[in-house]
């Protein structure tokens, strides 16, 4: 009987946690009164409020006061996501900046904030300064701290995602194997913490502001570095993280002659200028610095195509991808000489007709801190109605 009854509770809690996820759901899909929440569900009537009531206990959910009529001359009340507690909170360390976005359970984006460095950031006085931008992300929110319950970090280079440490940032140097575990814990009322390679939260913030719903992708970014990221139904990471460096891989220009060198060293934002300043005898140190005459030069426009034939040809043979979603602001600078090619081509040079979609955005839709966060907040979510709603 011991076991038997082991068992009913077993099956009871994952039923009730499937049920509250359901809910959830509904709720993130615009559906907020209860009828509306029963039909979606197919919960019963009793369940459903059991829930909702649990929700609006837990302030997870507000109940509004705004009542609509479901018929009959009856009315009811609308609930929606707390916007003031239970809150989930994203993070993207830049070179340059702090950027840091805030979201409710329903991925509803409540505030974002970017903190300028004052002095630059290093592996001495990381903590300070993301303490820092929090704090003052929340200041600039009205947020109280105690109301974050999540936190995700977006960072660029080498990132262990098991011990929560970023072993190096190729664009600052002083980072070594730094480990965030230590700074979660001056934050105590965060009880779920993430971090991740920016590339995977610069997608999904790309992806959810262009309303794509695709569901396998690749994500390639060329800017200061290159790098993409693979979704198939969740994000593919490899066995340490480091999945989707495409910029290391051996390359040759066919327009330069000398050593094999990596497609970053090609095409970069440093590596494009570098072939720019030795082709034609400038000193430009920006990409919006490149004349516009240049932007139709057939030496310069082959370079820029070639290199980003080749990354593509390469991934898309190996992972075979609904949709490719390209861009950087290396890239954009070409757009208009160089798309069309680009899509034409790749159809043609890839095993059996290439990938059935090809999308193109901008660097400034990037916003790594909101990306994050998303990324993190079903986690977040399940995790919560695990311990705490169960």
């Amino acid at each position: 009987m011991a076991g038997l009854q082991k068992i009913d509770q077993s099956s009871h809690r994952e039923m009730r946690i499937t049920s509250i996820q359901k809910v959830i759901y509904a709720l993130k899909k615009g559906i907020y009164t209860k009828n509306g929440i029963v039909s979606e569900t197919n919960l019963s009537w009793g369940s459903c409020s059991s829930i909702m009531n649990l929700l609006y206990q837990k302030e997870i959910v507000i109940k509004t006061n705004n009542k609509i009529s479901v018929g009959k001359g009856r009315k009811t009340s609308e609930y929606h996501f707390n916007s003031q507690k239970n809150l989930l909170f994203g993070i993207e360390i830049r070179e340059d900046e702090i950027l840091c976005s805030i979201i409710n359970w329903g991925e509803h984006e409540i505030s974002r904030y970017t903190y300028p460095y004052q002095v630059e950031i290093n592996h001495s006085n990381i903590a300070g300064m993301v303490s820092s931008a929090y704090f003052n992300s929340l200041i600039v929110a009205g947020i109280k701290p105690e109301s974050i319950i999540g936190l995700s970090i977006a960072l660029a280079g080498g990132v262990d995602v098991v011990t929560k440490t970023w072993l190096f940032a190729p664009r600052i140097k002083s980072i070594n194997n730094y480990s965030f575990s230590q700074f979660f814990k001056i934050l105590p009322s965060i009880q779920y913490t993430f971090i991740e390679h920016d590339i995977h939260a610069q997608a999904s913030s790309v992806i959810r502001q262009r309303k794509w719903n695709d569901t396998n992708y690749i994500f390639l970014h060329i800017g200061s570095g290159i790098s993409m990221s693979i979704f198939n139904n969740g994000l593919y990471l490899g066995d340490r993280g480091f999945a989707g460096e495409i910029g290391h891989i051996p390359y040759q220009s066919p327009c330069e002659k000398g050593e094999l060198q990596s497609v970053e060293s090609a095409i970069s934002m440093k590596g494009i200028l570098n072939f720019i300043n030795r082709s034609y005898g400038l000193e430009i140190n920006n990409i919006n610095e490149v004349p516009d005459v240049l932007k139709k030069d057939d030496r310069l426009l082959d370079h820029v195509y070639n290199a980003v034939r080749y990354i593509l040809i390469v991934a898309i043979n190996i992972l075979d991808p609904n949709t490719i979603i390209i861009g950087g602001p290396v890239l954009e600078v070409f757009y208009p000489k160089l798309k069309e090619r680009i899509e034409s081509d790749i159809r043609n040079d890839t095993w059996a007709g290439g990938p059935k979609n090809i999308k193109w955005y901008k660097h400034e839709e990037m916003y790594g801190a909101y990306g994050t966060i998303l990324n993190a907040s079903s986690r977040i979510i399940n995790s919560v109605i695990e311990e705490k709603l169960i």
